[in-house]
């Protein structure tokens, strides 16, 4: 502990320290960390401070205005177990240190986590692996990709050459043209139409690019809804000219549709939740916002304006009122022939589609069927001009510039499921699973898709989040910038990134291969069957009390069912999701839990959950529960009109 305190104005314990002139409220002098000491007395001289004007508490650092154990323990109120089980005092951190209560507090900290993941069942990330021994030497050191994973640049201790056989690994099983290849060089006296119809050229668009990502698929769903957006948008590609440096602005005045540069999202009830957050960020409307804000508009005019006419149509294709996202079906996949619908309308209207697919969502583990779903697209981009039109650009001098490109976006959040079906298929081949355990077609056989992402932490594994994002050359914009002091454009979504989750990709890949993947394949999609058996033994024991089971088909490797109890949820980390059902008089709320099979589960593991669910005890009295809707409200919602609705939703869901 520190010394020389005696001459310090330490208050008393539990007594306030001071008052801040510079702020309106006190600070308090709480037990905290490991040691349960009172704060003051173990902040080292070192961030002290005699001057008390300048430093009013006497101290140089910020002190505490509340007891954070308490506070902690109240906002984490709806989860009690874990706050009981492992005491927060082992995770503060004392201005000194924890000096000789470090050790005790990472064991209090190891053995909870490793009780917790021996029974992991909830979520779609495998826990039981070991890596360390194949990476500990590579935490002593600061691996930075920083940068185009495919320019090495200044920042030397990088893992780029290892990233760089990630991306081609995962190019193969996702049947990209694969290595990444550079802009060909092109000779002064070669025209634009003879270097654009070259060979070299054309295979250097199809090539694959990508990065390994640091946050996961929802880093990849953002960096895909801002290529799509800029794409869209007609600004300048990395294939139209070597010379461009910047983005370059579409001549937006010169088009007839006032829609064209104007990107509309589509995305399924059932996508994550980085999906909305994505769009919002980018400042992409969804075709909800966008037909709410124009029905809005329509009717402010109505009343605003004597002669006044609709001069075009804002009805919702699907009738009623416009859903906020594309509907899905019971399984969680997405509703094609509604989705075909909404996109439709939009394409009619000039617009220009951003399309994301599922595969794998996140409750459900459901699949959508991409390449049925591009069957029926297709025709729709063709009739509105969508598969090659024209787009026009001032490059860097203000010189008139043309490409052709398309005008719609298709992008497949693979979270889960992008790097599974691969080896999944390659089982199914050689009749090594069934037909029925594979998922439809998601990758770049279908050629409409332009963007895919997965987690690389979901499946296989990875201690960390990461993830593969991957397009095509012909598809990339022009970076916005290209930092000299990094040797390399600024290419990807994040600055500087994770080196160590491409070598962890990389040892996993190196160890395992493609035979060992599927194995890991083979046994996730066989323990789903023994599952799925255990759970109908168990709804027949319980008779009519329905356990709602659900499980998606085509190689679902979730399963939902009704919400048990609190020890029940803990003991195997089962997150909920509810379900409210609507009628004329009262509103249904269902409340369920899923469950994800993965390599690393085992049947010991599925008999314990089963046994711990073998009565009615075992479940949530109010999962199923009714929630009368009272008079006045009906009322309300009777009398409301539709402007002042809408105009509610746009204010919440809208841009701010």
């Amino acid at each position: 502990m520190s010394t020389n305190k005696k001459n310090m104005n330490v208050p008393e314990k539990g007594k306030l320290i001071a008052k801040d002139h510079r702020q309106d409220y006190k600070s308090v002098d709480p037990n905290f960390g490991p040691s349960g000491e009172p704060w003051s007395e173990q902040v080292p001289d070192i961030a002290k401070s005699d001057n008390h004007d300048k430093y009013p508490g006497g101290y140089i650092i910020e002190p505490p205005t509340e007891d954070s154990l308490k506070i902690y323990d109240e906002r984490s109120a709806n989860y009690p177990i874990q706050q009981k089980v492992l005491d927060e005092k082992y995770a503060q951190l004392p201005p000194e240190g924890q000096g000789a209560y470090h050790a005790k507090s990472l064991v209090e900290m190891e053995d909870y986590y490793t009780h917790q993941r021996n029974e992991f069942l909830g979520y779609q990330c495998a826990e039981k692996f070991k890596i360390s021994k194949n990476i500990s030497p590579f935490l002593n050191m600061s691996l930075n990709n920083i940068g185009d994973p495919f320019v090495n640049g200044y920042f030397t201790v990088n893992a780029k050459q290892a990233e760089r056989g990630v991306l081609d690994f995962f190019a193969s099983i996702w049947h990209a043209q694969w290595p990444s290849l550079p802009k060909p060089e092109r000779e002064a006296s070669v025209d634009d139409a003879t270097y654009l119809k070259s060979p070299e050229y054309k295979k250097y668009k199809e090539s694959y690019w990508g990065y390994v990502l640091s946050m996961g698929s929802t880093e990849g769903n953002l960096y895909a809804v801002l290529s799509a957006r800029d794409y869209l948008s007609g600004f300048s590609l990395v294939s139209d000219d070597s010379e461009d440096v910047s983005l370059c602005l579409p001549d937006i005045m010169g088009e007839k549709s006032t829609n064209k540069y104007t990107p509309v999202a589509f995305y399924s009830e059932a996508a994550h939740y980085s999906l909305a957050k994505a769009v919002h960020a980018m400042q992409v409307k969804t075709f909800a916002q966008i037909a709410n804000e124009k029905i809005i508009e329509q009717e402010l005019k109505k009343q605003t304006e004597v002669a006044y006419k609709e001069t075009e149509n804002w009805d919702c294709p699907l009738g009623g009122e416009w859903p906020e996202s594309v509907p899905v079906d019971e399984y969680g996949c997405v509703k094609i022939d509604e989705l075909v619908k909404l996109v439709k309308f939009f394409a009619e209207k000039g617009y220009a589609p951003f399309i994301c697919f599922n595969y794998g969502t996140t409750f459900k583990g459901a699949y959508d069927d991409i390449p049925e779903a591009c069957k029926k697209l297709n025709p729709i981009f063709e009739a509105n001009n969508l598969v090659n039109r024209e787009v026009q650009y001032f490059d860097m001098d203000g010189n008139p510039k043309t490409d052709h490109r398309r005008g719609y976006w298709i992008h497949v959040d693979g979270a889960l499921g992008a790097s599974l079906m691969p080896f999944v298929e390659m089982a199914v081949e050689n009749k090594q699973l069934e037909r029925n355990d594979l998922a439809p077609c998601f990758d770049f056989r279908n050629e409409e898709v332009m963007s895919l992402v997965t987690s690389g932490h979901k499946w296989p594994d990875a201690p960390a989040p990461t993830g593969v994002y991957m397009t095509k050359n012909k598809y990339l914009i022009t970076p916005v910038a290209t930092p000299d002091y990094l040797g390399s454009a600024d290419t990807t979504f994040a600055g500087s990134r994770s080196g160590l989750s491409a070598m962890i990709l990389w040892n996993l890949i190196a160890k395992e291969g493609i035979p060992g993947m599927v194995d890991r394949a083979k046994k996730t999609m066989e323990l789903c069957s023994y599952t799925y058996d255990k759970f109908n033994e168990l709804q027949k024991k319980l008779g009519e009390f329905d356990i709602w089971l659900k499980r998606a088909p085509h190689g679902g490797t979730s399963f939902i069912f009704r919400k048990p109890i609190n020890d029940i949820m803990f003991k195997y980390s089962l997150p909920i999701e509810v379900e409210k059902t609507k009628e004329e008089t009262r509103t249904r709320k269902q409340t369920y839990v899923h469950l994800f099979i993965f390599w690393d589960r085992d049947k010991e593991m599925i008999d314990s959950l089963i046994n711990d669910l073998g009565s009615k005890d075992a479940f949530d009295k109010d999962s199923d529960v009714y929630i009368e809707i009272p008079v006045s409200r009906k009322k309300r919602i009777q009398k409301t009109k539709r402007p002042v609705k809408l105009l509610k939703r746009s204010a919440h869901k809208g841009f701010r």
